[in-house]
């Protein structure tokens, strides 16, 4: 009988498809899972179980779905921009309706002016361009304090505070006087912990502090604005059909973000400054004669200081620059600096475009094509010539930008293709990321972002509601694919650039009472990250049995931490009532997501014939954890208490082997790792010792 030692320390290479069954000998086989399901592949080989979307706005309509593009106005400040049939609505980086923001100096734009700083023993606060670092000493707790005026007396506000790496806990104070919390006081290692206060006066002290001594917290803003404002929405020409075909782009100055849709007008989002945006139709210098109210282009982007537009719904292979430096002025003539209007002379509508670092890229329904200037760098009037780089054809979707790559889905919604120039080859060559794991996009890919940071990943949505994730690393040819099934349907997902960490936006649709509606959240990646789906985390100044808010999830049953513990699963009351069997002083509650690995048939290829064909069967198999909780394997969780763990206390999370025995014999031999409790789980190997003999 051979005994057989199968170890897998890399799970790179993500699910794999069922075709790669039998394909023993690849790389991809060795490093993938058949499952990987609310798991991450991280490109130095553990999978790691991904971060949870934190509830933050609802909107207030009976829809079906929503269309999310996040607005950059300034260095690491940021609107997002939901787009409902005929509706916009515009919220703050925290999620929420906009609203005056009452905080002088709330993002620290200004470095320390307006603040109060409490700090000494030890204890500093460093303001830096837009954030503020407080660092506490063993007997000083780091702050910063500022009189808040302008309240209206009985009106509940909320205070709110935006954290960045490193994510820990945060105290928030509301009094009368300066360091006072007579009017309320929480302590939360949220990135983005708040508390609600009712207005005793027209003027109050608040106060960010970092609580926990020899550590660091930074702060990204600290605002106080009316929370239950009723949001206003902008009437916009986006019917339902229209919203994952807008394409958009924002100028260099960051102001004015352009929106295409084809069949309506060409519509800007412009920035005026602090919370004040305006949704109008673009006013053009004469236009080009094409363009009517339901003729205007479909594709849009910035490239050598013009404005680009492609594809109406008549002109479909048309594109259009305007003047040099005069964005939406689109005279033509005959000077180097007029406007450009070109029509490409093959099969094919206009399905998007891409200013990349050197050249303007268009994707077409049949082909891909680079723009250039001819024999001369800059493109001219006279000098602007196309040659084709690939014919794949795409679906009119966004591309991502990936470095100097850009990203884009095929004509059939199942490939994703990523373009990169070879000078080996002298042109942009396409390769299709999804070979290895072409099963998981049968139901065509409907949305496409990138996030950069602090994993390179690809998320996409597919017509039906899936989330879907693609680890992606170029340089270490690293291709891992991982599917997220949520009790949610996604809508729409986004990526958005804070302090230098990508945050994910999701729109997802749930069921109340027969009836559909639409919520808006966060996923952020970071230490304390939650495992639940439109959590919601909420914190009493005592103990209590009963939390108030959650009416999001009434009439929903959801999983509960309560103080960091697991408790029973729970039914929010149609009042949005939570009510535990034991009092604590903080919940987070949410839909559960399970997290599953499940890995390839075990092949060693240690016998001299292989072992697809012998029956076989684990004498011992270990699971090698970082910081995590203990997972079930094959069925099975290991004695998640130890002597040393005090009663009454969590667990401390775990790093090392869990050992695991798993009896009986067959052919195809699995190992399957599962957490279905809210913990954090992240699996760097499965190695053991199997026995295998012929049938």
């Amino acid at each position: 009988m051979p005994r057989l030692v199968p170890i897998q320390t890399s799970f790179a290479a993500g699910q794999l498809t069922r075709r790669l069954r039998a394909r023993t000998e690849t790389r991809g086989y060795k490093e993938g899972a058949s499952i990987l399901q609310n798991m991450v592949s991280l490109p130095h080989g553990p999978a790691a179980r991904r971060s949870g979307f934190a509830f933050t706005f609802e909107v207030p309509e009976v829809i079906e779905s929503a269309r999310i593009i996040p607005f950059p106005v300034a260095h690491d400040q940021y609107f997002i921009a939901v787009f409902t049939p005929l509706k916009l609505w515009l919220l703050s980086k925290a999620g929420e309706a906009l609203a005056p923001e009452l905080v002088l100096n709330s993002e620290f734009n200004a470095g320390a002016a307006n603040w109060t700083t409490v700090a000494g023993g030890g204890a500093t606060v460093i303001f830096g361009a837009t954030t503020v670092s407080l660092f506490s000493s063993a007997s000083t707790s780091a702050a910063v304090r500022q009189q808040v005026t302008g309240l209206t007396i009985g009106i509940t506000y909320r205070l709110r505070a935006i954290q960045v790496s490193p994510i820990g806990s945060i105290r928030l104070r509301v009094g009368t006087a300066a360091g006072g919390f007579d009017l309320g006081q929480i302590t939360s290692s949220s990135p983005s912990p708040f508390i609600d206060f009712v207005a005793a006066a027209t003027s109050h002290w608040i106060e960010c502090a970092n609580p926990i001594a020899s550590t660091t917290r930074t702060i990204a803003s600290v605002s106080v604005t009316d929370p239950v404002a009723a949001p206003v929405p902008i009437a916009t020409p986006y019917t339902l059909d229209m919203l994952n075909l807008l394409q958009y782009e924002i100028d260099p100055s960051g102001k004015t973000m352009v929106i295409c849709a084809g069949e309506t007008p060409v519509q800007t989002l412009v920035w005026n400054g602090g919370t004040s945006l305006t949704f109008s139709p673009a006013v053009f210098t004469s236009p080009p004669t094409d363009w009517t109210p339901t003729n205007a282009p479909r594709t849009v982007t910035f490239f050598q200081g013009r404005l680009w537009f492609g594809g109406t719904p008549t002109s479909l292979a048309t594109f259009w620059g305007s003047r040099s430096n005069s964005y939406f002025d689109f005279t033509s003539g005959t000077l180097a600096t007029d406007a450009i209007t070109r029509t490409i002379a093959k099969r094919g509508g206009i399905r998007w475009m891409h200013g990349s670092v050197k050249n303007l890229l268009i994707g077409t329904e049949s082909q891909e094509l680079v723009i250039s200037g001819g024999n001369l760098v800059i493109m001219t009037p006279d000098n602007t010539d196309y040659e084709s780089q690939s014919a794949f054809g795409s679906l009119p979707i966004q591309p991502a930008s990936l470095g100097n790559q850009v990203t884009f889905v095929s004509a059939d919604g199942r490939k994703i293709f990523t373009m990169g120039y070879r000078f080996e080859e002298n042109g942009w060559i396409a390769t299709d990321l999804a070979f290895a794991a072409e099963d998981m996009t049968r139901d065509k890919i409907a949305v496409m972002t990138y996030a950069q940071n602090p994993e390179s990943i690809l998320y996409f949505l597919t017509g039906q509601g899936q989330l879907l994730g693609c680890s992606y690393d170029r340089g270490n040819k690293i291709v891992g694919w991982h599917l997220h099934p949520s009790q949610v349907t996604f809508r729409s997902i986004a990526a958005v650039k804070f302090l230098g960490t990508d945050i994910i936006w999701g729109a997802w649709k749930i069921d109340r009472s027969g009836s559909s509606i639409v919520q808006i959240g966060t996923m952020f990646s970071a230490p304390g990250a939650v495992f639940q789906d439109a959590y919601l985390r909420v914190t009493s100044l005592s103990a209590t049995n009963l939390f108030t808010g959650f009416t999001h999830l009434r009439g929903k049953t959801v999983q509960v931490l309560a103080d960091g513990a697991i408790h029973p699963d729970v039914t929010v009351t149609s009042a949005g009532e939570i009510f535990l069997q034991l009092p604590a002083k903080e919940v987070i509650a949410g839909f559960s997501n399970v997290a599953r690995l499940v890995t390839m048939p075990v092949e060693p290829g240690q016998s001299p014939q292989g072992s697809e064909t012998l029956y076989k069967r684990f004498n011992k198999a270990y699971v090698s954890v970082l910081s995590s909780s203990r997972p079930k394997i094959n069925g099975v969780r290991p004695p998640d208490r130890t002597p040393s763990t005090p009663m009454d206390t969590r667990e401390p999370f775990f790093s090392g082997n869990l050992f695991s025995v798993t009896l009986g014999w067959d052919q195809i031999e699995t190992i399957e790792v599962l957490e279905d409790l809210p913990l954090p789980l992240i699996v760097a190997g499965i190695f053991g010792e199997l026995a295998a003999e012929t049938a």
